[in-house]
């Protein structure tokens, strides 16, 4: 069986991938902002000041730099297979192996660096707490060596399926540890939520008696569109779409054990169409939310 049978569902991985990445950050970045506003809004209703303590209580920098150099660590391994499936020469092949490669030294060295750094860290909230127990040096150690899977095999259809079946432990892993991760962190915080629209009631209430009769129409909506973006941050569920990704880096691992029979191309490309179409739906969540953020301005 020739190489181009992984052209099509290991570029649809590509993307699916890639799409999921760039709605992951201002997700991400939404749910730090909202911690931020919970601290605020607490302030507001307790009467009490606000404090450069408020803003950092979320998810710290350098916490979410190791998730979003982690994700981007998937990409890379995803965008390299699609290079090779799609490779005229050797030289291209070793191309995808470097940017592979300094990809995962990338996020060694992060990861080994962050120990210190919070060890070093003042205490945070109960976010900050939690996102220091993330721990991703058991795959980064494994993946070291799938860089060179690529520069070692010089056949295309070689190298990819070795690299599949090489990345399987180590990214099927970093996928599941993220999604653990990423649950954890977006519920941890959940009970601080309520300050949120305590606040938000209180602030849009006092509004309220100094706004005429027609302009209390752009009022409610407004706070309607700003409980919606809320509502919709909080009810994305980050976990199921990093389990589609899961599943469908699975699926690519079987497709590259079998027979690549008809069903077996099936097989894939319906795990994969699973995962797209769950992207489209986060990406637009993501889109809304910041349409909503924009509108407020």
């Amino acid at each position: 069986m020739p190489v181009s049978v992984y052209r099509t569902p290991v570029s649809n991985f590509q993307t699916a991938v890639n799409a999921a990445n760039d709605s992951i950050r201002p997700y991400l970045l939404g749910v730090n902002n909202l911690i931020a506003e919970a601290n605020l809004y607490d302030k507001v209703g307790m009467a009490k000041n606000w404090g450069t303590e408020d803003l950092k209580n979320g998810i710290p920098p350098e916490e979410l730099q190791v998730r979003l150099q982690a994700l981007s660590t998937i990409a890379s391994y995803a965008n390299a297979l699609a290079t090779v499936a799609n490779a005229n020469d050797v030289d291209q092949m070793s191309q995808a192996a470097k940017a592979l490669g300094d990809d995962i030294n990338g996020l060694k060295t992060t990861v080994q660096g962050l120990a210190a750094t919070r060890a070093a860290a003042s205490p945070g909230g109960a976010t900050a707490k939690q996102a220091a127990t993330l721990d991703l040096s058991g795959p980064v150690t494994s993946l070291v060596t799938l860089a060179g899977t690529l520069i070692v095999e010089h056949q295309q259809k070689a190298a990819i399926e070795k690299a599949i079946l090489d990345g399987d432990k180590p990214i099927s892993q970093l996928i599941d540890l993220l999604r653990k991760d990423l649950q954890a962190l977006t519920f941890v915080d959940d009970a601080s939520y309520a300050s949120v629209q305590t606040g938000m009631i209180g602030l849009y209430e006092a509004a309220r008696a100094k706004t005429d009769p027609k302009a209390l129409i752009a009022l409610i909506d407004d706070l309607v569109q700003q409980n919606n973006r809320i509502q919709t941050l909080r009810s994305l569920q980050i976990d199921s779409l990093l389990l589609d990704m899961e599943t469908s880096h699975q699926a690519l691992v079987k497709f590259a054990k079998s027979p690549k029979g008809p069903k077996d191309i099936a097989d894939l490309a319906a795990q994969i169409d699973v995962f797209t179409a769950h992207v489209k739906l986060f990406e637009n969540a993501i889109v809304s939310i910041e349409s909503a953020t924009k509108n407020s301005k």
